[in-house]
C-alpha cells in the first residue's frame, strides 16, 4: 500500500496529532495534476473515470492501475510507490489498424514500482532522481501495426526490469549519459511475426548481472520470429555477469543484436556470445573500446566480428579470449589474452600495435608483418608466437635500465628476436648495456659485466678485484675503475 497524507483529516490521540493513511484497492486512477505535481497528493487524481473526483482522498496503491490522457509529469516526493499496472493509453480506430500513443509519463524524485502486466504503448521519460521498476510478469506487448513506444532514461534516472518475464517488442529506448538500465528478469523474450528490431541506445550504463539471454515462449514456437528482437547499440558502460545471445537454438529467434561502437564493457564471471549464427555481435568500424575483465572472469569474444580500425584496450586481471577476428590495435593493460582457435594469421592489420603496460601472460598471440610490440612493464610473458619475428620489438624508457626483465618466454626464438630490438634501443640511447638471455628471461645487463677495481689490486689475475669474483676469459669486454696502477701481462 502507498502511505500518503490524507488531506482535510486530522485525528488526535493522547494529545498527539498524527497523519492517517488512505489507499485504494483495485481502482483505476486518472491523473489530472499540473506539471510536476505530487504523486501522493489526492487532489491530482480522479478515481474511476476522468471528472469523477476523489471524494475519499486516495492515491493509487498496490492493487490499482493509473492512466492519463495527456502527458503526465509526476514528482514522487522522494518516496517509493507501488501500483499493479499502468493502463493502456493508445487510441484504436474501428478497422483495428490505426493506433496512436497519446501521452508520455515523466517521473522525477522517487521510485514507482509496477508489479503486473504493463503495455508497450507507454512512452516514459525517467528524469534525475527517479526510478521506474518493473516487477512480476511484464510485457511490452502489442501488434505490428502499433506505433513504437519511446522510453528515455535521462542523466540520474533509472529503469529496472526485474520479475518473472519481460517481453521486448514495440519500443525504443535511449539511455543518456548518467542514466541506468538495470536488466535482470528471470526471462527475456520477444514477440512473433515482427520485422522491426527493438533498438536500445546506450550512452549511459546497462547493468545485466546475469547476462542478456533471449528466450522463446513455448506457445509461440509455431510462429516465425523474423527480426523483432532487442538490438543493443553500445556506446556507454555495459556491465555483464553472464552470457549474451539466444538462450536456446530455437530457429525462430534469429539473433540478439549487439553493436559496440565505443565505451566500456565490464565483465564478471564467465561471459560468452552464444547461439547467434545468423548475425554475430560486432565491434563497429573505428570503435575505441575498453574491455575490463574482473579477476577470475573470462570474456570470450571469439563469437564476435570486429570491424576495421578498431582500438581495443584490455584491463582487469581476468582473461580475454579471442578468435580469428582481431582489432587493429590491442593494448593489454592487465590480465591475459588467449586465442580459442588456431592462432590468427595476423593480429589485426599490417603494422598493428600491441602495448603491454602491466605484467601479463599471453598464452598465444600472432602478429602481422611490421607490427609493433612495446613492453612498458616487467614480467610480460609471451610463450607461443610463431610470427614474433614479424614484429618490431621495443621497451618503454623506464625499462632501459640494468637488471630489467623486459620479456619472459619459454621460446628462445622469441627472446632472441626481442633482444635485437632491445640492443638497438640501448645503442641509440648511448647506454652501455645489452640484452642477455638468462633462462626464460631477457634481462638488460651491463655491456661490461666484468669490472676490475684498481683500488683493490694491481694484478688483473686477482679474482678478488673482479666484481663477479672470477677472472674473465680472453676477448671479454672489461671495464677498469678506481685509482691505482694496474699491471697488465700480455
Amino acid at each position: 500500500m502507498n502511505r500518503i497524507k490524507t488531506f482535510g483529516r486530522v485525528l488526535a490521540v493522547a494529545a498527539a496529532a498524527f497523519t492517517s493513511t488512505a489507499f485504494a484497492e483495485g481502482k483505476v486512477f486518472w491523473w489530472k495534476g499540473a506539471d510536476w505535481g505530487k504523486f501522493d497528493n489526492p487532489a491530482n487524481w480522479d478515481v474511476g473515470a476522468v471528472g469523477n473526483g476523489n471524494a475519499d482522498n486516495l492515491v493509487p496503491g498496490a492493487e490499482d492501475a493509473f492512466a492519463h490522457d495527456d502527458d503526465a509529469k509526476m514528482d514522487l516526493s522522494g518516496g517509493t510507490f507501488t501500483v499493479k499496472r499502468r493502463a493502456i493509453d493508445f487510441t484504436c480506430a474501428a478497422d483495428d489498424k490505426n493506433y496512436a500513443i497519446v501521452s508520455t509519463l515523466h517521473l522525477t524524485n522517487g521510485t514507482l514500482v509496477v508489479t503486473e502486466h504493463h503495455s508497450a504503448k507507454l512512452n516514459i521519460d525517467v528524469w534525475n532522481g527517479a526510478t521506474y521498476r518493473f516487477e512480476g510478469t511484464l510485457y511490452t506487448d502489442a501488434h505490428s501495426v502499433y506505433p513504437r513506444a519511446v522510453q528515455n532514461i535521462h542523466s540520474g534516472g533509472r529503469i529496472e526490469i526485474m520479475g518473472e518475464l519481460f517481453r521486448f517488442f514495440g519500443m525504443a529506448m535511449t539511455i543518456d549519459e548518467g542514466g541506468v538500465l538495470y536488466l535482470d528478469p528471470k526471462k527475456l523474450a520477444c514477440w512473433p511475426n515482427i520485422t522491426a528490431d527493438v533498438p536500445i541506445y546506450n550512452n549511459g550504463t546497462i547493468e545485466a548481472p546475469n547476462g542478456i539471454k533471449l528466450d522463446s515462449l513455448g506457445w509461440i514456437s509455431s510462429h516465425s520470429i523474423l527480426e523483432g528482437v532487442p538490438y543493443f547499440h553500445q556506446n556507454g558502460v555495459l556491465k555483464l555477469g553472464g552470457d549474451v545471445g539466444r538462450n536456446s537454438e530455437y530457429a525462430g529467434i534469429k539473433y540478439l543484436g549487439l553493436t559496440i561502437s565505443g565505451g566500456r564493457v565490464e565483465v564478471e564471471n564467465s561471459v560468452s556470445m552464444i547461439n547467434m549464427p545468423e548475425r554475430l555481435p560486432e565491434i563497429a568500424d573505428g570503435a575505441n573500446v575498453v574491455f575490463d575483465v574482473k579477476d577470475g572472469g573470462v570474456f570470450d569474444i571469439s563469437g564476435m566480428s570486429i570491424g576495421t580500425g578498431v582500438s581495443l584496450t584490455k584491463t582487469g586481471a581476468g582473461d580475454l579470449k579471442m578468435g580469428d577476428a582481431v582489432p587493429a590495435s590491442l593494448a593489454v593493460d592487465c590480465g591475459r589474452v588467449v586465442f580459442t582457435d588456431a592462432i590468427p594469421a595476423s593480429l589485426a592489420v599490417e603494422s598493428g600495435r600491441v602495448i603491454f603496460t602491466e605484467a601479463v601472460t599471453v598464452a598465444e598471440i600472432s602478429f602481422g608483418t611490421g607490427s609493433s610490440v612495446r613492453v612498458n612493464a616487467e614480467q610480460v610473458r609471451i610463450d607461443e608466437c610463431d610470427s614474433f619475428a614479424n614484429t618490431v620489438f621495443s621497451v618503454g624508457d623506464a625499462l632501459l635500465k640494468l637488471a630489467a626483465k623486459v620479456l619472459l618466454s619459454e621460446n628462445p626464438a622469441i627472446l632472441a628476436h626481442a633482444k635485437e630490438g632491445v640492443d638497438a634501443q640501448l645503442k641509440a640511447a648511448g647506454i652501455q648495456a645489452e640484452g642477455r638471455i638468462e633462462g626464460d628471461a631477457l634481462i638488460i645487463r651491463s655491456a661490461y659485466p666484468y669490472t676490475f677495481d684498481a683500488a683493490l689490486s694491481s694484478d688483473l689475475a686477482d679474482p678478488d678485484a673482479w666484481h663477479l669474483g672470477s677472472v674473465p676469459s680472453a676477448d671479454t669486454a672489461v671495464r677498469v675503475k678506481g685509482a691505482g696502477t694496474v699491471n697488465y701481462n700480455a
